[in-house]
């Protein structure tokens, strides 16, 4: 069975310690091997989450529909004139204002 990612982490923090009186070439290696964990550590971080990043901008949509700092154009285009729609109904907007709460941002 290999050593988990958790596992090599724990064996080069254990290990710090003898950073100080490493060679110039045993540094490079130990360095070198800590760099592989930690690529590994974020191919594994983005494939898990690769999802998040792609829903970033319906996230923000949903949150917070009448904020101008996401423009139409970032929009998936099936929700443009939904959007387009809302931001122009000014009885939405009002309501808005008044039952949000307060950490959200305000219309401007």
């Amino acid at each position: 069975m290999g050593t988990s990612t958790a596992q090599k982490l724990q064996e080069i923090f254990k290990d710090s310690a003898k950073v100080e009186n490493l060679s110039q070439d045993s540094l490079v290696f130990y360095l070198n091997k800590y760099a592989d964990i930690l690529g590994e550590l974020r191919e594994k971080f983005e494939g898990r989450f690769s999802e998040i990043s792609e829903l970033q901008i319906k996230f923000q949509m949903l949150a917070i529909p009448f904020s101008q700092s996401l423009s139409i154009d970032e929009i998936p285009i099936e929700f443009q004139n939904e959007l387009t729609d809302l931001r122009t109904d000014r009885e939405l907007k009002n309501a808005y204002e008044e039952k949000s709460p307060a950490f959200l941002p305000k219309i401007t």
